[in-house]
């Protein structure tokens, strides 16, 4: 991990979560923290402005021994899970992450969405542009995730209390 992230982590902005072999060798991690959003939209009246709550995937990452083994795949469906508890008691809605280049396209294999479908990888790199050191802005909707079947392996969707 990196020593803003560790600081971060220590500051409570984020919280990271591992996965590791049973030899305690780690595989991958990844931090989620909580963000706010100023989003404007249109109504009949005008334009109104509201404050929108998502989560960030901060930091994702799989060591390099462990690519090709569906392994990130599985990590992201626990981050999605964990998710999907924070919209049922928080009410938050949206997921929010900037991906490398090299990893927009399995995002986008996990249901992710390039904020501006015009700006990838691909079409900057066919004018040359070197995109390695680039970030490329992605959402999912909680809910999205919900139907892909990332739900919690325990039951909090049960009848509500009131």
């Amino acid at each position: 991990m990196k020593d803003h992230q560790k600081e971060a982590e220590r500051d409570g902005k984020l919280r990271t979560f591992c996965m590791t072999t049973e030899n305690g060798d780690l595989v991958g991690y990844f931090s989620l923290a909580m963000g706010q959003a100023e989003i404007e939209i249109k109504t009949d009246e005008g334009t109104v402005k509201e404050i929108k709550p998502f989560v960030n995937l901060a930091y994702f990452a799989i060591d390099r021994r462990y690519h090709h083994h569906h392994l990130g795949r599985l990590l992201l469906g626990e981050f999605l899970k964990i998710c999907a508890v924070l919209r049922y008691f928080t009410g938050v809605q949206l997921i929010q992450l900037e991906s490398v280049d090299d990893a927009v396209g399995f995002y986008q294999t996990m249901g992710f969405q390039l904020q501006n479908e015009d700006v990838t990888p691909e079409k900057l790199q066919a004018y040359g542009n070197d995109t390695s050191k680039m970030s490329f802005p992605m959402y999912l909707t909680i809910e999205t995730a919900m139907n892909k079947g990332y739900l919690p392996d325990y039951d909090i969707f049960g009848p509500r209390l009131i």
